[in-house]
């Protein structure tokens, strides 16, 4: 008869063998489990059923993927509070090469338009424009859309002037900009004169990279040395790979979300339990389709085809089951692709599914704004395990650009492994997107 202690030593050679093949399987996946990634060239058709409806998309839909799953962002990497988060080296070099104007030479921006990505790549060009020029920051503010109608994106009579918190941790942006930039003196608008706000000569038209600014910049101080303030009118577009992939990768923690939309975020993702969870952003709410309505119809993205050509992708990464969030400022839309998905054997889910389980929120999200609630889809979608967006959306590109970061902790491609884009986007744009 075997002793216990046979019967022990037994069990544990079976374990250290287990052990050691689990060991093997994982060595050998990292060796060889590469990514994949592939394009489909779809040629156009006369139309037909939902089979042969990918066949009327003319153009590249790009697919790629990794045969891990997406490592999805904790909660502290997205908002993270430590020490190296306001550490930015390549800001510190930029701040200590530029010949800073005096204390009184200030620059500022015309009130940011929305949406959300584009007054976030807007301030960060206002932010990188005074730096590059040696002028000290006014901090800009934000114009909201009408609540009326979503399409008036400038002042119709309802839509407001708020601050950069509307959107945006300005405290954040504060103590970066004076741990890693202690030259600049940032102001906020109400403590500058408002006599002097508006200098006729101080204006600077449209412009196309910090060179030409700071040289017209100089130009108006020579001939106007007693302006206060210099400040755009107009756009501004920046190239935003010009000073090298690690600047960009450093200027991306500059600007980062108001706390309290990360943290509804984060309570969504807590409410699926720590599963895989699919994302779609479905970007054909009537503003994208009033400015973008011939890109749409050029590429034949339709509700229909958009919604089966996301759910195909789906399919290839998910187990009937797993949820799908559906991020959208239209909840009847939402709740329109969110049918299709149950019939598809997935669980719908969106943020405002989530807002009705507790009473009062579903009103104080919309009372928040639409462009802040995006904020909560942005960050819901930085941890999904796949993501489906519209590259001629710029919410679409940030997400893909932040979810390849967070994976990489580097910036460089233009899409992230288990993400689709629907596009194209014009390239001479997305080179101007931080």
């Amino acid at each position: 008869m075997r002793s216990v202690f046979d019967k022990n030593a037994s069990k544990i050679r079976k374990i250290a063998i287990g052990l050691f093949i689990c060991l093997l399987v994982v060595s050998l996946f990292n060796k060889y489990g590469k990514s994949l990634s592939f394009q489909f060239k779809i040629k156009k058709s006369g139309g037909g059923d939902k089979n042969r409806m990918r066949n009327e998309w003319n153009s590249f839909m790009n697919f790629s993927f990794s045969n891990s799953s997406l490592v999805s962002p904790s909660y502290s990497e997205i908002y993270d509070t430590t020490e190296y988060s306001f550490h930015l080296p390549e800001l510190r070099k930029l701040c200590e090469s530029v010949q800073w104007k005096n204390n009184d030479t200030m620059f500022m921006v015309t009130p940011i338009p929305m949406g959300t990505f584009n007054a976030r790549n807007k301030l960060m060009n206002a932010v990188k424009l005074s730096i590059a020029s040696g002028l000290h920051l006014i901090m800009p503010k934000l114009l909201t859309r009408s609540r009326k109608n979503i399409i008036h994106l400038h002042p119709t009579g309802d839509n407001e002037f708020v601050s950069v918190d509307y959107l945006f941790d300005s405290d954040h942006l504060k103590s970066v900009l004076s741990i890693n930039c202690p030259q600049m003196v940032v102001r906020e608008p109400e403590e500058v004169s408002q006599h002097i706000m508006w200098k006729e000569p101080s204006k600077i038209e449209h412009q196309g990279s910090t060179e030409i600014f700071r040289k017209a910049v100089d130009k108006v101080l020579e001939e106007h040395p007693k302006v206060s303030i210099v400040h755009t009118v107009g756009l501004i577009y920046l190239d935003v790979n010009s000073d090298g992939m690690n600047f960009r990768t450093d200027w991306w923690r500059l600007v980062r979300t108001r706390p309290k939309m990360v943290e509804m975020a984060d309570q969504v993702v807590k409410s699926f339990h720590n599963q895989n969870f699919g994302g779609i952003h479905l970007r054909l709410e009537k503003d994208m389709i009033n400015r973008f309505h011939d890109v749409l119809d050029r590429y034949n993205l339709t509700f229909e085809n958009y919604a089966e050509w996301s759910l195909q992708f789906i399919e290839k990464h998910h187990k009937k089951g797993d949820v799908i969030f559906v991020a959208t400022g239209d909840q009847e839309l939402s709740e329109r692709m969110g049918n299709l998905i149950t019939k598809r054997g997935f669980v719908y889910a969106s943020k405002w599914i989530w807002a009705r389980r507790i009473k009062g929120l579903e009103d104080h999200l919309l009372d928040e704004g639409w462009d802040a609630v995006g904020l909560i889809d942005y960050h819901v979608m930085l941890r999904s395990t796949t993501f489906v967006g519209l590259e001629q959306s710029t919410f679409s590109y940030v997400v893909a650009l932040a979810r390849e970061l967070y994976q990489t902790n580097q910036l460089g491609k233009t899409i992230a492994p288990n993400t689709l884009l629907f596009g194209p986007y014009p390239s001479q744009y997305t080179k101007t997107i931080w």
